[in-house]
């Protein structure tokens, strides 16, 4: 089961830098997507769109998350050199639990457990798209990670847990206590508007999160 949540900086709800996408791919995984483009307005609506939809084509077409981040880090280097943009994106397998996910400068996925206990998939950090030249190798690397019966994965953008008056690791803190909080039978749709709700008093930017929640099975259970 899978929520997602948008909430502009702007006071239009149509303009903003940040995105979430979601898909069934081909072979019956699911990809998830959350990028967010430095800057507002029309501009970064405009980048917005072109990596959004590069970033589906490519891994509907077969490529990997480390692969398609590759693509999109040439494609603002050719036609948007000034651009620059944070990326994360996650194949999961919904049979196995097998996650492969791969990140440009992006906040780390959050895993949470039934019972309160929560975990961050990190890896060394990549460069945000763009900022890498087309003349250099790609640092993009795919992770391995499995989410288990049960446990739901949390992707995010930057304005959800960072402000003026909180800083990265503060709100990382706090992301996780609020996701890791038990809430029986509340849907990924519902959670992800409580946790926005929760962590967000003042939108100081765009804000997005995706949360993908494993079910579990009779047969599991």
């Amino acid at each position: 089961e899978v929520g997602a949540c948008y909430v502009p900086f702007t006071a239009s709800p149509t303009v903003g830098g940040d995105w979430w996408d979601g898909l069934a791919l081909p072979d019956g995984r699911l990809a998830l997507m959350v990028g967010d483009v430095a800057g507002h307005g029309v501009p970064a609506v405009k980048v917005m769109g072109q990596l959004r939809n590069t970033m589906r084509s490519r891994l509907v077409a077969g490529l990997d998350p480390a692969e398609s981040l590759a693509e999109l880090n040439a494609l603002l280097n050719w036609t948007d050199p000034a651009a620059h943009a944070t990326a994360i994106a996650v194949i999961a397998d919904p049979g196995t639990g097998k996650l492969v996910w791969a990140s440009a400068g992006h906040p780390p996925p959050l895993v949470t457990s039934p019972g309160g206990t929560s975990r961050w998939l990190d890896a060394p950090a990549a460069a945000p798209l763009g900022a890498v030249p087309r003349d250099r190798p790609s640092p993009y690397r795919n992770h391995d990670d499995h989410v288990a019966p049960g446990e739901t994965l949390h992707l995010y953008s930057d304005g959800l847990v960072e402000g003026r008056r909180r800083d990265i690791d503060t709100g990382l803190r706090l992301l996780a206590a609020a996701a890791s909080r038990d809430r029986p039978g509340v849907a990924p749709q519902a959670r992800c508007e409580q946790l926005v709700a929760e962590l967000v008093q003042q939108v100081e930017d765009d804000v997005c999160l995706v949360i993908a929640h494993r079910l579990v099975t009779a047969a599991e259970a």
